[in-house]
């Protein structure tokens, strides 16, 4: 029997949910000083990747519900970081301001230094590596991401 279901220090799950535990208080505190918190930074970090997006396009990108995404839209609105367009059709469209465009580039520069981290525990000499760890996470989350009569 494998003890890796019963073992937290076997299990692949437990390891990466410490390693998400870890990067998520890392990235709180560094975005705390930029008066941001790790869902306002990816709100922002999407529309300033894809303007125009609305609400409910936002949350689903985000991995969060619309009506907490409007929670953190309208913190955004009110710093003065995020601008609602008028209502088109059925939604308002969202775009960063200036200030929440300079305010994204200071705190990118606090997150990036996270990604650094995480690369310096991979052989630099074998770049390969990285693009294998990375491939294999992102297969392993869309297993998990495909419902289960769809699987194969």
């Amino acid at each position: 029997m494998d003890d890796a279901h019963f073992d937290p220090s076997a299990s692949l799950g437990f390891a990466v949910k410490r390693l998400q535990q870890a990067m998520r208080r890392e990235m709180d505190a560094r975005l705390a000083a930029h008066g941001l918190t790790m869902p306002q930074y990816s709100a922002l970090n999407l529309l300033a990747r894809t303007p125009g997006m609305s609400n409910a396009e936002l949350a689903g990108r985000a991995f969060v519900t619309p009506p907490t995404m409007l929670r953190i839209i309208d913190g955004l609105v009110g710093a003065r970081l995020v601008h609602r367009a008028d209502m088109t059709g059925r939604h308002r469209t969202l775009s960063l301001t200036e200030q929440g465009t300079a305010t994204l580039a200071k705190a990118s520069a606090e997150v990036g230094g996270i990604e650094d981290t995480l690369r310096a525990q991979v052989d630099s000499s074998d770049p390969e590596q990285w693009r294998e760890i990375h491939a294999w996470l992102t297969r392993a989350a869309e297993a998990f991401e495909t419902p289960l009569e769809e699987a194969p």
